[in-house]
C-alpha cells in the first residue's frame, strides 16, 4: 500500500508542484518586467514635461526673440504665396 502511495505521490502531486513553481517564476518575470516598463514611462513622463516646461518659459521670458521669429516665418511665407502666383 506504502508503494502505490509513492507512485502515486510521485506521478501526480511532483509534477504539479513542479508547474506551481514555473508558474510562481513566470509570474514573477512578468511582474518585474511590468514594473520596469512603469520606471521607464515614468521616467519619459519626467522628460517630456521638464521639456514641455522649459519651451513655455523660453516663451514667457523671451517673446521679443519668439515673435521675431514668427515674423520671419510670416514673411518666409508671404514671400512664397506671391512667387507661386
Amino acid at each position: 500500500m506504502e508503494h502505490k502511495q509513492q507512485d502515486w505521490t510521485r506521478v501526480l502531486i511532483e509534477p504539479l508542484s513542479m508547474n506551481a513553481t514555473k508558474v510562481h517564476g513566470m509570474l514573477f518575470r512578468l511582474d518585474y518586467q511590468e514594473e520596469i516598463r512603469m520606471k521607464e514611462f515614468n521616467h519619459l513622463n519626467d522628460h517630456l514635461n521638464k521639456l514641455i516646461f522649459s519651451i513655455e518659459e523660453d516663451i514667457k521670458i523671451k517673446p521679443s526673440k519668439l515673435s521675431l521669429r514668427l515674423k520671419h516665418l510670416r514673411k518666409s511665407l508671404e514671400e512664397y504665396d506671391t512667387e507661386k502666383v
